[in-house]
């Protein structure tokens, strides 16, 4: 059989990324994105120039959005994983190939005790340090191997119990490739800044079970250059250069590697004649032969349906490695496990496969209880009583998408419909909400904090509401704790529906668009106060798996654990719903479409999430749901704080069908997303922030960007006292209820 050769490289590219990327360091937005559609990237000279298939690159993010530039800029024939930790910012990326190369799983973990998903370092580590790994199939051959990369301790007394949590995982990644393809000791290539020299303790642990990639490649001499630094004297001396100063290695399983060559690249211009760039580092550059007797051809034709309940999927094409965990909704902590909703993915399917499988669910008591078609995308509902499925079909892409919903609740099972009488069809609100700046005008820090926060309220022509998020906690208790703002917002329900204090104000749903404390805590607050003046009917919301140690949602548990248990006390009839994208449902004379969820941003291969969360808080803003509203007359689109994966994925499924008359503001404001704007075409913008949190973030230029779009839009801030109220009326949009404080565009920027 034919083996693969593959060139693979290491190499730390530092700090500079911004020079590395032919950025300068201090630029704006704005610039950066101008530098880069005119300039190409010395990385992809240097990784072309090198014919490089595959790389592991460190400490190279020191913030996230050089961590999205480089994305963007990396030559198109290649892909990237990336991790990065929160004290240093310091990253990790995975480089490779597109077209020899498809990632099958991917993963990683940070180097303490366990290998934990989350950040934690051992007591003496100078900083927190990861494993990105990911288990790579060569499309040519069918052969797999694990590709890892890491950056060590600076601390040497650390180094050890690190080398030990990786050497450690090897063994489960490969336990897990056994069971899945029977490839016992799947090969597997580890790089990256040991921060160690072959005396190391540490270099030890890795080479009981891995082999240097230096000592395999025979033809090795004592003469070649193999100082990692370039730029100090010490590493280009003779004594150096015999004692191997290396702290940047490749370690290979040489049972199943072969290293038909290996070099590090040493020059005073370190990567000439690809140009100059700032890291002291050389590069560890090694041509590798796989030699796999076990083929992964259809590596994941597995059938999931037996486990999970469901008539099996008849496809020639493969499933997903990878069965994805997503939560169950706000239910229950207790129950939460059992009611997960789960998702599989199917690769290369055809039209026929989708009307089979459709077929064999009717065969097997599932009905269709919902259908709905996007520009690039189809999606139909079965339920059988018990669980629902939702199937989804990307044509162009052969993607199917089959999410198992053990709740078994339905829109069917709650949506009515009110016709609305002429002019008094429904409302829709952005409440001001208390935005207290985090900082003072000199930039302290000011004691108190209540800032961003969103809240919706729709009335419908039945006068009940529907709302949508709530604010965060202190939005609603106020700086003095004297709970004045919920008094105001429950003053305010009142008015609007014009329901008296002695009777009860019916809200038919509660929608949650993610679980951010800014966008639920503040509801909780709320509901908790004054639950006695309130029917809730529906709680919405589909959120991650609280048991996912990749998300530590902290959060999410007290909410689950504290809210969840007082509602189903106080509303013992609410309905817990869970929704997925496709869903249509109407409460009263408001139709609700779900555009989005976390569950179409799990990737198909691999049958993981796509959101890059790590350990960054703001990475879980890709799990908001989207939705879209009809309001009489008009429609509007909720966006929570989705961000750029989530907005170029609803710009892959849909073109027309995002067009709306009003658009909510993605992430206050905050995330840069063209791509959608530009498909919602919107004359009104909401944006549920003050506009002097803009002043003192650095991405207030995005938030410029994303307006440009729209320079002829009107714009309502989420503030206290520009509550605003729009609805359709003699054919046209109008304000019944205006701002007490007028906002444009520029007072936001």
């Amino acid at each position: 059989m034919k083996s693969s050769v593959i060139n693979a490289m290491s190499c730390n590219i530092g700090n500079e990324i911004t020079q590395f990327l032919n950025i300068a360091e201090n630029s704006s937005v704005s610039t950066v994105l101008t530098d880069m559609e005119a300039e190409d990237s010395k990385l992809n000279s240097f990784l072309n120039g090198e014919n490089i298939d595959i790389a592991g690159l460190q400490g190279c993010a020191v913030e996230p959005k050089w961590s999205r530039l480089l994305k963007e800029k990396l030559d198109e024939k290649y892909s990237l994983l990336d991790a990065h930790t929160r004290d240093t910012r310091n990253g990790l990326y995975i480089v490779y190939l597109k077209s020899k190369f498809e990632v099958i799983d991917d993963g990683i973990f940070w180097l303490y005790e366990g290998a934990p998903l989350r950040a934690q370092k051992f007591e003496t580590s100078e900083a927190q340090r990861i494993c990105i790994w990911a288990l790579v199939r060569v499309r040519d051959t069918g052969e797999v191997f694990v590709f890892m990369n890491t950056k060590l301790d600076t601390n040497a007394e650390v180094r050890p119990k690190q080398a030990s949590v990786i050497m450690s995982q090897i063994s489960i990644i490969r336990d897990n490739i056994k069971n899945k393809l029977g490839i016992v000791g799947c090969p597997v290539i580890l790089v990256g800044d040991m921060n160690c020299c072959d005396e190391a303790t540490e270099y030890g642990i890795i080479t009981a079970e891995l082999s240097d990639a230096l000592y395999v490649f025979k033809r090795a001499t004592e003469e070649s250059p193999l100082a990692s630094f370039t730029n100090l004297e010490y590493c280009k001396t003779a004594e150096a250069i015999k004692t191997r100063q290396r702290i940047d290695s490749m370690f290979v399983s040489e049972k199943n590697i072969s290293v038909l060559n290996y070099k590090m690249v040493q020059t005073d211009t370190n990567i000439s004649p690809y140009g100059e760039y700032s890291s002291n580092r050389n590069a560890v550059i090694a041509q590798l032969e796989l030699s796999v007797e076990v083929r992964a051809d259809k590596y994941a034709k597995r059938y999931y349906e037996d486990s999970l309940d469901i008539p099996r999927f008849e496809t020639k094409g493969y499933y997903s490695w990878n069965i994805f965990e997503g939560g169950s909704g706000l239910y229950s902590i207790e129950k939460d496990a059992e009611l997960h909703v789960r998702e599989f993915c199917v690769n290369e399917v055809s039209w026929g496969e989708i009307e089979a499988y459709v077929e064999a669910l009717k065969s097997n008591g599932f009905a269709v209880d919902g259908q709905t078609v996007g520009e690039y995308v189809s999606f139909t509902s079965f339920c059988n009583g018990k669980k629902r499925v939702v199937l989804s079909y990307e044509e162009q892409r052969g993607v199917a998408r089959i999410v198992i919903d053990p709740s078994g609740i339905t829109p069917e099972m709650f949506s009515y419909s009110v016709e609305a009488k002429e002019n008094e069809s429904a409302e829709i609100y952005q409440y001001g909400l208390e935005q207290l700046h985090k900082y003072t005008e000199n930039g302290a820090a000011s004691g108190f904090y209540s800032a961003n926060g969103m809240s919706y309220v729709i009335k419908c022509a039945d006068n009940s509401l529907i709302i949508i998020d709530g604010g965060q906690r202190t939005q609603m208790i106020g700086e003095n704790g004297d709970y004045a703002p919920a008094e105001q917002y429950n003053a305010f329900l009142h008015e609007i529906t014009g329901i008296p204090y002695d009777e009860k104000i019916r809200i038919s749903c509660w929608y949650l668009t993610h679980a951010h404390d800014d966008h639920d805590q503040g509801f909780c607050e709320f509901i908790r106060r004054f639950y006695s003046q309130y029917e809730l009917e529906i709680v919405c919301a589909n959120t991650p798996a609280v048991s996912d140690p990749i998300w530590g949602l902290a959060d999410l548990k007290l909410l689950k654990q504290d809210l969840a248990e007082f509602i189903k006390k106080e509303y013992p009839n609410c309905k817990f719903y869970i929704p997925h994208a496709g869903d249509i449902f109407q409460l009263a004379d408001v139709k609700m479409r779900v555009m989005l969820t976390l569950e179409e941003l799990v990737d198909p291969v691999t049958g993981k999430t796509a959101v890059v969360f790590r350990d960054d808080p703001s990475a879980f803003n890709d799990t908001s749901t989207v939705i879209k509203l009809w309001l009489g007359g008009m429609t509007v689109l909720i966006t929570g704080d989705v961000a750029n994966l989530g907005g170029s994925r609803i710009t892959e499924l849909y073109r027309e069908s995002l067009k709306s008359d009003i658009i909510q503001a993605a992430h206050h404001g905050g995330n840069l997303i063209p791509e959608l704007y530009e498909e919602a075409k919107a004359k009104y913008v909401f944006v549920p922030t003050n506009h002097k949190n803009t002043l003192y973030k650095k991405y207030f230029q995005v938030r410029y960007l994303v307006f440009a779009k729209y320079s002829d839009a009107e714009y309502y801030s989420g503030t206290y006292d520009m509550t605003v109220g729009l609805a359709y009326r003699n054919g046209k949009i109008v304000e019944v209820h205006s701002p007490k404080i007028r906002t444009t565009k520029n007072f936001f920027v």
